[in-house]
């Protein structure tokens, strides 16, 4: 009886812990956007033990990160395709990857008229190759809940930026008018929503990727500000099977 109860704990994990490690792809840049001898072009595929799930994550990689024009190319040509269009950096971070979650952040730098850099992250269940929504890991009825506590710690930390940053500089003759107005402008639209859809699993928590973007010519003073919720703080608002899953290591019931 006791080696029944073993088995069946010990079932979940071995579910959960399915080999994951990543492949890179490597490349320099087009010596006509950026002059060096240095790979900095490092692209991430997924190997996992099941082909079926390798294929459904890295074709959402490559249509996110190549552009879907380039996705009856291979790879490598996909790549090639991109260099040609201004892409000179390219770099990973595994931020994740427990219990059968694998978390990505890449980032991506073009060098168009503007030097254009951002990042793409990506929540995949390695288990079906599924790419995870924040609909997936939450309940139902806790969705907007979590939404609304999202959203008044975007705004506390926009208006709390809004008066430090901007209002003050002016005030002290620091900012000019035409900037500060350009600048609050943008902070007020971007108060006016929210976006819980993009995110990144990391081994404290969840951060909510909902950035306020500022244009290139005042990029500068673009605000800064964290939207991250411990695994603690997240249990509530988790279904049970993420519960589970993500809490695993950080719960005791």
């Amino acid at each position: 009886m006791k080696s029944i109860f073993l088995f069946f704990w010990i079932l979940p994990l071995a579910l959960y812990s399915q080999s994951v490690h990543i492949r890179e792809i490597k490349f320099r840049p087009n010596p006509k956007f950026y002059k060096t001898t240095d790979t900095t072009i490092v692209y991430p595929v997924v190997v996992t033990g099941n082909q079926v799930v390798n294929r459904l994550i890295n074709d959402v990689i490559k249509k996110r990160l190549l552009y879907p024009e380039n996705s009856k190319m291979t790879l490598r040509e996909a790549l090639r395709a991109m260099i040609r269009m201004r892409l000179t950096d390219l770099d990973y971070e595994v931020t994740y990857n427990k219990n059968g979650i694998l978390s990505l952040k890449v980032g991506v730098h073009v060098e168009a008229a503007y030097p254009n850099y951002w990042n793409e992250y990506f929540n995949f269940d390695i288990r079906t190759g599924q790419c995870l929504a924040t609909k997936d890991i939450l309940m139902d009825n806790m969705i907007e809940p979590f939404k609304s506590k999202v959203f008044a710690d975007k705004i506390d930390s926009l208006k709390s930026y809004k008066q430090e940053e901007l209002t003050k500089p002016l005030l002290n003759k620091e900012l000019d008018s035409e900037t500060y107005h350009m600048a609050t402008g943008i902070i007020d639209d971007c108060i006016a929503t929210i976006n819980i859809d993009n995110f990144s699993l990391t081994q404290q928590g969840i951060e909510i990727i909902d950035p306020c973007e500022f244009p290139h010519v005042i990029r500068g003073m673009e605000p800064t500000y964290e939207l991250k919720y411990s695994f603690q703080f997240m249990y509530p608002y988790l279904k049970s099977t993420f519960k589970e899953r993500l809490g695993r290591l950080f719960f005791v019931k």
